[in-house]
């Protein structure tokens, strides 16, 4: 009975203990230890945080300051409290590799028989299991089972692994037209590309030029956030004065909640009052003065509250506005998924939006390993496709030489030398494009003297987008029905009109159709520009992927 109750524990992701261990780098000082935990190796934690080490001090003072260990303890408050050994396990193990981090992610096992597992779609981890616990736990997989794990990862061996079922996140609106995904990254990009900007803006002194400091580092994260909010934090450093003299250089730790909010059809954010937090870091670890943390409360919330604007989907905006997507009377909504793992949780801005519990799930991760997506429905591609196409006509695109068709008359060579589409009609359904009753014409060269164009057919078929194209939907036509308009085509026998047809629909097939997307739109307060790098029909939705810019 209690090994059962144990692995519904570790399966429903209660933990049967406070204790737990973690990947961190110890540092020795003249009266403590300390054990430090990074975002840069960490990815379920937002910024640098120490913990004063309580427990087991025989085993610590083996280890040389600045070691990375796999600490097992109750990281509680301000200290991490060791209980000693676990039977034949030390609390601190000793860790060195190439690739060291610790995260929460999905997991597919590969194999049970050794314990593999795929960690996200594309990362291959084997699992150490070093305890009855886990040997437990794992036994209630089977191949393909599918949960969320969190570990810590050492060159392709992933220890300590702490199982959860997955609970997906589920959020509706209605049919939403236009659904935009940012992930952390790029809400990161985004800041830091601001702060680059706005160094100044981002200062502050007070009155008597005693105290200065800036703000050195900023960035987002979902992590240790309500529902619908951000959390922004960073670094500020500066300097203290006496009779202008400078008493030494200090630099603190600064966070603070924000909810995501539309302003005049942008997407900025709103600091949540009472939320920030600031502590000194150098020399000491100490609380703030006053002042330092009043003057940052006011720059944030006057730089990042009306300075900020995240550029998805505002700068997309306008192209939806004129392709009849959108319109500025449509209500937006912004959802939060945080996921454990900076890696992975992002922020879903919608719309239009209802108050209907139908339509698509806002929170089903959209970014497969990208920056941002703007997810369009069927309806809202069909709703551009009528209003765009008509515009890009005639479309005139050449037949390759081996496939033209050509004919002698009297001492000269008739040659058809290009497709011209004068009416397309296109429809977005099941992740293809529908062709529906649009007319080809042909145009003609008479040994190089005359050229005119001659009525071609009436195609019907699909078009399938060619995947990978920055900046372009690139489809590729299959003519499914072909019906001769020429009254010179008309006019001959049903074999040679067979015929024709055969070598027409063998031009038609490597007919391609090439629509511009705006590819690189400027983000003027960042210095950046958003660039689309792929695009993806589904048959729920079309998906355009980007990215920021790096300059």
């Amino acid at each position: 009975m209690a090994r059962i109750l144990l692995v519904l524990t570790v399966l429903l992701g209660l933990p049967a203990l406070a204790e737990e261990r973690r990947l961190v780098v110890l540092h020795r000082g003249l009266l403590s230890t300390e054990a430090e935990i990074s975002p840069s190796f960490d990815y379920t934690v937002p910024r640098t945080r120490r913990w004063v080490v309580e427990g087991d001090p025989t085993l610590l003072g083996l280890l040389g300051s600045g070691t990375r260990v796999r600490l097992r303890g109750d990281f509680a408050g301000d200290r991490v409290r060791l209980s000693g050994p676990l039977g034949a396990r030390p609390s601190a193990l000793p860790v060195t590799g190439q690739e060291l981090w610790r995260g929460r992610m999905q997991a597919t096992v590969v194999s049970t028989a050794p314990p593999t597992v795929l960690l996200d779609g594309k990362i291959s981890a084997r699992l150490a299991l070093e305890t009855p616990e886990e040997e437990a736990a794992w036994q209630q997989f089977s191949p393909l089972a599918r949960f969320t794990l969190t570990g810590n990862f050492v060159d392709g061996t992933l220890y300590d692994p702490l199982f959860a079922q997955i609970d997906p996140p589920m959020a509706q609106a209605g049919p939403v037209r236009v659904i935009c995904q940012l992930s952390e990254t790029f809400l990161n990009r985004c800041l830091q590309a601001f702060l680059a900007t706005h160094k100044k803006q981002l200062s502050w002194s007070d009155p008597s030029q005693s105290t200065r400091f800036e703000v050195s580092r900023i960035g987002a994260t979902l992590l240790d956030c309500g529902p619908g909010q951000l959390r922004f934090f960073g670094l500020v450093k500066g300097a203290v004065f006496f009779q202008g003299k400078s008493l030494g250089e200090t630099e603190g730790e600064w966070g603070v909640l924000v909810e995501p909010r539309f302003s005049r059809g942008q997407l900025r954010v709103e600091l949540v009052p009472n939320t920030l937090e600031m502590r000194l870091i150098k020399p000491l670890h100490l609380p703030v003065p006053p002042g330092w943390a009043a003057g940052l409360q006011t720059i944030l919330a006057e730089q990042l509250g009306s300075g900020v604007s995240l550029p998805v989907p505002g700068a997309y905006a306008p192209d939806l506005d004129r392709s009849g997507i959108l319109s500025s009377s449509d209500q937006l909504g912004v959802w939060t998924a945080p996921t454990g793992d900076r890696r992975t949780g992002f922020l879903t801005v919608a719309g239009p939006v209802t108050e209907q519990a139908s339509g698509p799930n806002l929170l089903a991760n959209r970014l497969v390993g990208h920056e941002f997506v703007v997810a369009l429905s069927p309806e809202a591609v069909n709703t551009a496709l009528e209003r765009n196409v008509p515009g890009l006509l005639p479309i005139k695109r050449p037949i390759p030489k081996n496939l033209r068709m050509s004919q002698q008359v009297l001492l000269f060579k008739l040659e058809v030398t290009d497709v011209i589409l004068t009416s397309l009609s296109l429809r977005y359904e099941n992740g293809l494009f529908r062709i529906l009753d649009s007319v080809a014409n042909v145009h003609w060269k008479l040994a190089g003297l005359f050229q005119g164009d001659e009525p071609g057919a009436r195609l019907q078929g699909t078009a399938t987008l060619l995947s990978g194209q920055a900046g372009h939907i690139r489809l590729k036509p299959t003519i499914e029905s072909l019906e001769f308009l020429s009254p010179h085509i008309l006019e001959r026998s049903l074999p040679e009109q067979e015929a024709i047809r055969t070598r027409t629909l063998a031009g038609l097939s490597v007919l391609e159709l090439d629509f511009l997307l705006p590819n690189r739109l400027p983000v003027r307060e960042l210095l950046r520009s958003l660039e689309l790098v792929d695009v993806q029909a589904l048959p729920e939705e079309l998906r355009l992927l980007g990215r920021l810019s790096e300059k």
